[in-house]
């Protein structure tokens, strides 16, 4: 194999397939990465076995092959080396790379020891979504996934079609997000997928500078979900279990609604949370309607105790209901608008969170039982 290729080029799809690469390699080949040339274009891959990454770059190809290479270490290498432009080829089991100022060589392993990693021509039941929008719908639940691994179905994030639309919803047992957004194009049949959180939120932020639609599809043969955008492909394993009907705590009635200023909520909220130090880091909300007045209160007694005034649209019974802190925190850092609703049927309730600039959105939070 033998190849010139532009070093800025060749690092940026580097840290792209790096993200797929096993950071405790049960196979020492999944440490690797698959450099090989493709009708004109070097074709990088990587895997660990749950995910995978492929993607490809422009280079000028004067003799095909392939290889796999160290990722961490070739990685570090394109993030450091001088000159705009690379010279690359093999030599048996050696990369050597040229540099203007510099010669390099890392032992390699055979192309063929690298598993077979799913390829977009195997994709079935596929459809298309605005890379921003998957990158945004994504952003504003995935906070709720678990991150424990008790439950794993609990940490992933259900992608559901049905007809005209798409639901992203995560819930990790105490907490629950729901966005959905509208198709196009209406599928001919239901779908749903459950993948891990953490592999869907990196995989929209690859995804998210692309300028064409990302499409995604299913890989029967793998059980997984793949993502396909300019030059990359991607595929991340199905979560195996069922995920929970969330749709049956979803509050649809409320007694009391609170329209509250977002930046003044986040403020009293941080604000509370440097006194709320138990383990439960309870935060204290008392809506007075009268007054159009949520307090937000904190204490633990080895350290002090807060209160903070906020100025509200209140409709409906006075309440005091508390929160892990963290949780309110965790939605509101994920989202922006200008003002947040929040929705209740009582201290014991689960209350139902939304922001006007997100449409077709909502959190929902179960409460923290407290001492009167």
């Amino acid at each position: 194999m033998k190849f010139s290729i532009i070093t800025k080029n060749l690092f940026n799809a580097f840290t792209n397939a790096n993200k797929a690469v096993s950071q405790k390699a049960t196979l020492p080949i999944l440490s690797n990465v698959l450099i090989e040339t493709d009708r004109g274009r070097l074709k990088i891959s990587a895997t660990d076995l749950e995910k995978s990454v492929t993607t490809w770059v422009g280079a000028k190809i004067e003799e095909e092959g392939a290889i796999t290479v160290p990722a961490r270490v070739l990685h570090e290498y394109l993030g450091t080396v001088k000159g705009e432009r690379l010279l690359v080829h093999t030599e048996g089991s050696m990369l050597i790379v040229e540099s203007e100022n510099s010669l390099s060589k890392f032992s390699c392993v055979e192309a063929l020891e690298f598993p077979k990693i799913a390829a977009n021509t195997d994709v079935t039941n596929s459809f298309s979504i605005n890379a921003k929008d998957l990158f945004e719908n994504l952003s504003v639940v995935c906070f709720a996934s678990a991150t424990d691994d008790t439950r794993p179905i609990l940490t992933g994030t259900q992608i559901s079609l049905d007809k005209d639309r798409i639901s992203f919803a995560c819930v990790d047992g105490f907490r629950l997000a729901e966005k959905l957004l509208a198709q196009k194009q209406a599928q001919e049949k239901a779908l749903s997928f459950v993948l891990p959180s953490k592999h869907l939120l990196e995989t929209s932020r690859i995804l998210s500078g692309s300028q064409k639609p990302v499409t995604i599809g299913f890989l029967e043969k793998e059980n997984s979900l793949s993502f396909e955008g300019e030059d990359i492909f991607i595929s991340i394993r199905q979560l195996d279990g069922d995920f929970p009907d969330y749709k049956k705590i979803v509050p649809q009635e409320h007694t009391v609604k609170a329209e509250i200023d977002f930046a003044d909520l986040v403020s009293a909220i941080k604000l509370a949370g440097v006194f709320a130090k138990d383990e439960s880091k309870i935060v204290k909300f008392e809506l007075n309607q009268a007054d159009g007045v949520l307090t937000v209160s904190s204490e633990t007694p080895e350290i002090g105790e807060s209160k903070a005034t906020v100025k509200c649209k209140i409709t409906g019974d006075d309440m005091t209901i508390a929160f892990n802190g963290k949780f309110l925190l965790d939605f509101l850092n994920a989202v922006s608008g200008k003002t947040a609703t929040l929705e209740s049927m009582g201290p014991v309730a689960p209350a139902k969170f939304s922001v006007d600039e997100i449409p077709d959105y909502y959190y929902v939070v179960m409460p923290v039982r407290v001492q009167s």
